[in-house]
C-alpha cells in the first residue's frame, strides 16, 4: 500500500507541463508564484500528463480510502445483524440487473 503521508506539503493541484518543464502555482508572502517540480526530457506525453496528475490522483486515493474505511465500519455492524445482512445483499443484487 502507498504511504500517502510522505507527500504532505507538496505543491497544490493543478500542476502543468509545458516546455519541457512541471508547473504547479504555489503562493509566496500573498503572491501567486509558478514553480518549477522537474525539467521533462522524456518524449513521452503520456508520462508528462501522469506527472502532472499527481496531486489529483493522491487526493483520489484518499478519498476511495474514506470510503472503503466507511464502508468497512458498515459491514462490521451488518456482521451483527446476518438477516439483514442477506437481504441487503438480495436487494443490491436486485438493483444491479
Amino acid at each position: 500500500m502507498i504511504d500517502t503521508d510522505k507527500y504532505e506539503g507538496h505543491g497544490p493541484a493543478p500542476w502543468k507541463w509545458e516546455r519541457n518543464h512541471i508547473f504547479c502555482t504555489t503562493e509566496y508572502k500573498g503572491e501567486k508564484r509558478l514553480a518549477a517540480i522537474a525539467q521533462w526530457v522524456s518524449t513521452r506525453i503520456a508520462d508528462a500528463e501522469l506527472m502532472a496528475d499527481a496531486p489529483l490522483l493522491l487526493a483520489e486515493v484518499k478519498r476511495l480510502r474514506e470510503i472503503e474505511r466507511e464502508w468497512k465500519q458498515m459491514w462490521s455492524k451488518l456482521e451483527d445483524y446476518p438477516d439483514m445482512c442477506a437481504e441487503l445483499i438480495c436487494f443490491m443484487e436486485s438493483e444491479e440487473e
